[in-house]
């Protein structure tokens, strides 16, 4: 089974990156690359289909606007009060009230890049590397306050966010020479998706309406239109098992001596609660090790 070979396929990954692997997929893309080599010469991949067309953020930033104009009858700093007063848990609709009573808009915009910890907080003692998002200064490069929030959306999208995943796709498909070609990226669909307007990209509840209409001329319906699942993993069994080395790296005294984590709940057998916080550890971990330590020579795919 491929998860068997995540556990000399993770320091790889940190290594080829040249920093910290935010998102659990990359194991999962590493894994296709290795495997689709043999017997591929291209990979097609729909990235940016949501930068290009309407992103679901540019669907749930109107939304935000629309229930933060109702609470914003309520004094700011009553709103505080009340938002400090929420558990810390993994509840959607808790944190989307947290973000309605806390944030202002462009709070809210920092907000869809930030890591959610959940009540394991950020693992990383010193604020200084939390992650914070992009600042009011840099966004005013990007687009004008007045712009439609669909449109501030897909240009933030295409310059920062979308550039991550470039260098994630490029780097870890490069050593096993299987190029990926990126549709959506190609200059005559840039070209319309430049032009289209902003309600042709999100519609109420819907986004990419115009996409997903050419794209039901070709596929079934229910396909086209059922609720959008993401990239899903099975992180927490993954460090328990194929990670687990991993994982026990965080109770070394070497990681102690760095004194970089908060390692009290890290430790702890159960990860389902803080896998975000946990993952994130052994990637800063062995990326301490590899390129401030010099461990060794650089890690090999076989380990």
């Amino acid at each position: 089974m491929y998860e068997a070979r995540f556990e000399a396929l993770l320091p790889w990954i940190v290594w080829r990156l040249e920093e910290l692997p935010r998102h659990f997929n990359s194991l999962v893309l590493a894994s296709l690359f290795e495997h689709g080599s043999t017997q591929f010469d291209t990979l097609i991949h729909g990235h940016s289909a949501d930068v290009m067309f309407g992103a679901p953020d540019a669907v749930s930033i109107t939304k935000f606007n629309r229930r933060r104009r109702i609470l914003g009858v309520i004094p700011r700093q009553l709103r505080r009060f009340v938002a400090s007063r929420l558990p810390w848990n993994d509840s959607p609709r808790t944190r989307r009230l947290r973000q309605y009573l806390e944030l202002d808009e462009h709070g809210y915009l920092q907000s869809q890049f930030a890591i959610e910890y959940g009540w394991a907080r950020a693992p990383i003692k010193d604020l200084h590397f939390r992650p914070r998002g992009p600042s009011r200064d840099m966004l005013a490069h990007f687009y004008d306050a007045g712009d439609p929030a669909v449109e501030r959306m897909q240009r933030l999208d295409t310059y920062w966010f979308n550039q991550s995943h470039l260098a994630v796709l490029d780097r870890l498909g490069a050593p096993f020479g299987l190029p990926t070609v990126k549709p959506f990226l190609s200059p005559e669909v840039l070209e319309v998706a430049r032009v289209l307007p902003s309600d042709l990209k999100a519609v109420v509840e819907e986004a990419k309406p115009v996409l997903k209409r050419l794209m039901a001329r070709s596929f079934p319906a229910e396909w086209v239109y059922r609720k959008k699942q993401g990239f899903p993993t099975q992180t927490s069994r993954w460090l328990k098992q194929p990670l687990l080395r991993w994982r026990r790296m965080l109770g070394e005294d070497r990681t102690r001596a760095r004194a970089l984590l908060s390692l009290r709940s890290k430790r702890r057998s159960d990860v389902d609660p803080h896998y975000d916080a946990v993952w994130s550890s052994i990637s800063l971990e062995l990326f301490c090790r590899q390129f401030l330590d010099g461990d060794g020579d650089p890690p090999t795919r076989e380990g």
